[in-house]
């Protein structure tokens, strides 16, 4: 068989690429991007040279020990500043419900992210202070107010979602569509109110928490509404939910989640 240096190359490349993954990899890390470190200790823990590890790997094991330290201190003041501010406090696995959002806890690479009903509002925020990390919460508390709408007009936005979504998948009045389908349709009609002096957003573009948010508001004055603006909220089986489910209870922290999965007539849900 004739020699080629291409075939040659190419193999003993690929082997190289294999065995040398890791050293690859970590030529490619950006030291400056959020979760460098913790990505350069997975890394480097898998190095062929066992002398660069001796050397490196403890310098970041120590650096990520002071900032999981430094993140559990910065945790610890801003929940007594929230605390002192009057909201709710709940602790949860993985994170704290801080009055109506949730604050999902990374303390390994020190950072946070705030989600109302555990869909993110906004990005990750790095906790390198209080002060940072309050002005996160602060933020996602404006968008949680800027996206509500009037309570007068929640009864009667909802009932025509879930109208529109029967006719959308060719339902009969009062049978159960999915939650998610009623939240695409929202969208729709919270395009046409104006509230806090902005256009509504179209539904490609309106937040899921967003409606999440106005929901858990529609259920708080579901009481007071007339009968035929009375929704129920329904579960699902396990398949369902993990695809078309969507967490409910996001208002006050003392309230334990719960799953939802359907929406239906509140007679036909009953």
């Amino acid at each position: 068989m004739e020699f080629q240096l291409a075939a040659v190359h190419k193999e003993i490349s690929k082997v190289l690429k294999d065995r040398f993954k890791a050293e690859l990899a970590f030529i490619q890390l950006k030291p400056g991007n959020p979760g460098a470190l913790t990505e350069a200790h997975k890394l480097l823990s898998k190095f062929q040279d066992k002398e660069l590890k001796a050397a490196f790997l403890p310098l970041i094991e120590e650096e990520l020990d002071k900032r999981n330290s430094q993140c559990k201190k910065t945790l610890s003041v801003f929940l007594q500043a929230a605390k002192d501010a009057g909201f709710g406090l709940r602790e949860m696995a993985g994170g704290w419900r801080v009055g109506p959002l949730y604050l999902e806890l990374d303390t390994t690479d020190a950072k946070v992210r705030f989600s109302y009903n555990r869909t993110p509002i906004g990005g990750v925020v790095q906790a390198d202070s209080e002060a940072v990390v309050m002005d996160g919460f602060q933020a996602a508390l404006t968008q949680l107010q800027q996206e509500a709408l009037p309570e007068e007009q929640l009864g009667e936005l909802f009932t025509k979602a879930y109208q529109m979504a029967l006719a959308y998948t060719g339902k009969a009045p009062g049978e159960r569509v999915y939650v998610r389908t009623v939240a695409k349709l929202f969208g729709f009609l919270a395009a046409d109110l104006t509230h806090n002096g902005a256009k509504g957003k179209g539904s490609a573009e309106y937040p899921l928490w967003a409606f999440q948010y106005n929901l858990d508001t529609y259920r708080k004055i579901a009481s007071s509404l007339p009968n035929h603006q009375r929704l129920g909220l329904l579960t699902g089986s396990q398949t369902e939910t993990s695809k078309e489910g969507l967490t409910i209870n996001g208002l006050d922290p003392n309230v334990d989640y719960n799953m939802i999965c359907h929406v239906a007539a509140a007679l036909a849900a009953n």
